[in-house]
């Protein structure tokens, strides 16, 4: 039943959209070390490693994310991706995307939980665009506790490997 109903919906509905919102670097500021800017995430010279906006679009391109540039040289991407898989062990379509690229995640953050989602580096979107209500999220956040699927292999593996390294 679950698949037959994924398969009515659009696509656009199927999808989900992560917008970011990439600063430019400001070579006149420099901050204290262990210092970072107000409001800032990332800046797209540093994601995209190259100073020359020109190149810093088509790198981004190349990687598939649409982009825009806005006021102050923000580099706006967005990338596209399905919100399920096909997971053939269960012969079942499965949730593949979190809230984890979303507004909300800087809700703990001190530098910009004062901030309006609006201006937060990112939003998790609908496939065509559309936010997401508050309830949505909520659902999403309860389904997503609820009902995913442990990698207990993958688990102990990272583990492992972060212990190897606090040694």
């Amino acid at each position: 039943m679950q698949n037959f109903f994924i398969s009515l919906l659009p696509k656009e509905q199927l999808e989900n959209c992560f917008p970011a919102k990439l600063t430019k670097k400001n070579p006149q500021f420099t901050f204290p070390q262990g210092k970072v800017q107000e409001g800032v995430y990332n800046h797209w010279q540093q994601s995209m490693m190259t100073e020359d906006p020109s190149e810093a679009e088509a790198i981004a391109r190349s990687k598939g994310l649409r982009t825009e540039w806005g006021p102050n040289r923000l580099l706006k991407t967005k990338f596209y991706a399905d919100a399920f898989e096909y997971f053939g062990g269960l012969d079942r379509n499965i949730l593949f995307s979190s809230l984890a690229d979303d507004a909300m995640w800087f809700d703990s953050w001190p530098l910009m939980q004062h901030l309006p989602n609006e201006e937060r580096p990112l939003k998790l979107t609908y496939g065509d665009d559309t936010e997401l209500t508050r309830e949505e999220k909520k659902t999403w956040i309860e389904a997503y506790d609820r009902c995913a699927i442990e990698q207990k292999k993958h688990v102990q593996e990272a583990k492992g490997k972060t212990q190897k390294y606090k040694k």
